[in-house]
């Protein structure tokens, strides 16, 4: 007779619990190191934003001063970064030469953290007289988005302007 003695089985098996259980794991795997690339990404893209917001303020204030060394290099009694409030740090300043032009310019260095991503800002500015005084912000962060230091190889962001010399005090 047909039908007897057959019986079907009814639930799963032990390894197609494996099975199910090894695709799920890959699954929330792949799931899990997408969202944090995902957070990664934020954060490196918030990093250029401040540093990108940053720096085209800290170019207008100088170029309002007429860029000015003296606001550059942080000379007590004159507008500088360290007077804007915004926790800026000044660093050092170093001079150097341009080997093609000859000219000596001047990098003053400031670091600054914004939501808890330090960075490194280089204002810098040929020396000498000139009618028109081209003006450079280097801000810079580091990779990891942590407090470790910043260093030359690390990303940034790079803004220029020019300044008149009588467009203010300077």
């Amino acid at each position: 007779m047909p039908g007897k003695g057959t019986k079907l089985a009814h639930g799963m098996t032990f390894v197609e619990v494996l099975i199910a259980t090894v695709v799920v794991s890959v699954a929330a795997t792949g799931v899990l190191s997408y969202g944090y690339h995902g957070v990664c990404q934020r954060r490196i893209a918030r990093a250029y934003s401040l540093s990108t917001r940053v720096g085209h303020f800290l170019l207008e204030d100088w170029k309002g001063n007429g860029g000015s060394i003296f606001y550059a290099r942080a000379v007590d009694g004159t507008p500088n970064p360290l007077e804007l409030d915004m926790g800026f740090e000044y660093i050092e300043d170093t001079y150097e030469v341009d080997e093609v032009t000859k000219m000596f310019s001047i990098k003053c260095v400031y670091e600054l953290t914004i939501d808890g991503i330090p960075m490194r800002i280089t204002l810098s500015r040929p020396l000498g007289y000139m009618r028109l005084i081209p003006l450079t912000v280097t801000v810079r962060w580091h990779t990891k988005i942590s407090n470790s230091p910043v260093e030359d190889t690390d990303p940034a962001v790079v803004l220029a302007t020019n300044a008149r010399i009588d467009q203010a005090g300077g």
